[in-house]
């Protein structure tokens, strides 16, 4: 099973996703954890790319998909293939919300590309948060030093306008993929959504 975290720095995803994969192996199965951009060889150069604001918007985007190709490739395909559970700290709904509907880029060609590469998830959670709350913790984060890469943070959600337009186009998402996508009210207590985020998942194991 493939599962992707979506959502807006800030907004709990990581934390989840940390805490699923923690109770998911205690259940005794077999999960990876892994996540975009970074978590390949090229995936690492691109998160420098980004710290130093270098790519323009086209460029930035070929270099996301270049890097979902090598992951879905070298880690999510093989992992999937030995049976084990896959766990995703952004994806594909990302390129879309940021890049294509947030930041307005044009690619028709986009379509054409999703049908030769992309592997769909089996299941998204989506973390909704009030973005007044979220820059407050985003505002924390940087006091308290909790950001590794605070760069990508500024490149991507210190900007208030894309932060309004990026969670628009993650609902929308959600509105367009029902069956996919699962949104999360993210205000709730972290024991309270990471209950929420396993019944779901267990529920769908259990089929």
């Amino acid at each position: 099973m493939f599962i992707t975290f979506e959502g807006i720095d800030g907004s709990g995803k990581s934390t989840q996703l940390s805490k699923i994969y923690q109770k998911l192996l205690l259940d005794g199965h077999q999960v990876i954890q892994t996540f975009e951009p970074g978590d390949t060889t090229f995936g690492k150069q691109l998160r420098q790319q980004l710290t130093q604001n270098s790519l323009d918007g086209q460029a930035e985007l070929l270099s996301f998909l270049l890097d979902r190709s090598i992951h879905i490739t070298t880690c999510i395909k093989p992992a999937l293939a030995q049976g084990k559970i896959v766990l995703c700290d952004r994806y594909h709904d990302s390129t879309i919300a940021y890049q294509i509907k947030a930041k307005a880029l044009k690619a028709s060609w986009l379509p054409l590309w999703e049908k030769e590469n992309l592997l769909l998830p089996n299941l998204t959670f989506l973390f909704s948060l009030p973005l007044p709350v979220i820059i407050d913790r985003l505002k924390q984060r940087q006091k308290t030093k909790q950001v590794n890469s605070q760069a990508i943070l500024a490149h991507f959600d210190n900007n208030i306008e894309l932060l309004t337009k990026v969670q628009k186009s993650y609902l929308s998402l959600a509105e367009a993929n029902p069956e996919r996508i699962c949104v999360i009210n993210a205000a709730l207590s972290i024991e309270e959504i990471t209950q929420q985020i396993y019944n779901k998942i267990t529920s769908l194991l259990s089929v």
